[in-house]
């Protein structure tokens, strides 16, 4: 099989019992479906799945672990997602990937450098507990909206693909799907029919997957305020004129 700069083969299927895959990284403008895929993709191999949000993280030791000798000393979100589940292989989304960097004094980029190469990672050590661990087995993925923010060394250690937003058809399909995913999370959804009205999914499908799944939320409310158990067209809220701006000369 080809191999990646960093020795991972593009596909890996050990006959261990379990399965492995590249870094993979996805670029893609917000809300085409990039954390959904990755949460599809853990239901269907029956594995943990943890979404990182790296543009919220403000130091490395929320990841990796801060010192007990510290105050606020504690073990970071990567050794507690690998030893409070059963399984070794969780899959780890690093959302808006492109802004690793945080605190200067504990930077983020160095340690995720050290876990997606399969060498260190098999040794992982947490800041607080001084044993290592396994962390090779984890599947990394990643999520960005802009790749020219994004640091080049961590950028080498993924597979690079784009999610571009579904049109057409696809689109449709994309709309039904999350019409039937949002009728089978509640109780009161078998009350709706199985499918999708057409006429609905093609005005959905003008919008992004994450648009969708709100406007559908929206619909669903409107309708049980009016005692309905089905969709109208009139259910949906029309999208927001855009205002004129007011400047100055």
């Amino acid at each position: 099989a080809p191999l990646m700069p960093n020795g991972w083969p593009m596909a890996m299927a050990p006959p261990f019992g379990f399965f492995q895959m590249p870094p993979l990284l996805m670029w893609g403008n917000p809300g085409v479906g990039k954390t959904a895929f990755m949460q599809a993709l853990a239901r269907c191999m029956g594995v943990p799945f943890r979404r990182v949000d790296i543009g919220a993280l403000t130091m490395g030791g929320q990841l990796f672990g801060l010192s007990l000798g510290w105050a606020t000393g504690r073990t970071g979100d990567i050794f507690n997602m690998l030893t409070d589940s059963a399984y070794l292989n969780p899959i780890i989304l690093l959302d808006e990937v492109e802004k690793a960097g945080g605190n200067s004094n504990a930077p983020v980029i160095p340690g995720l450098l050290a876990l997606l190469e399969k060498e260190t990672s098999c040794s992982y050590r947490d800041e607080a507990i001084d044993l290592a661990l396994n962390a090779s087995h984890a599947i990394w993925c990643a999520a960005g909206n802009d790749s020219h923010l994004m640091s080049r060394a961590l950028r080498s250690r993924f597979v690079e693909t784009t999610i571009e937003r579904p049109e057409g058809e696809d689109a449709v399909r994309v709309a039904c799907s999350i019409y039937r995913s949002q009728r089978a999370a509640f109780p009161w959804g078998k009350l709706f029919p199985a499918e999708l009205d057409r006429s609905i999914a093609l005005a959905l499908a003008n919008f992004t997957p994450r648009d969708i799944s709100l406007r559908l939320t929206e619909a669903f409310g409107e309708a049980a305020v009016q005692g309905r158990t089905y969709l109208r067209i009139t259910d949906f809220p029309a999208p927001p004129k855009s205002r004129r701006r007011i400047g100055f000369l």
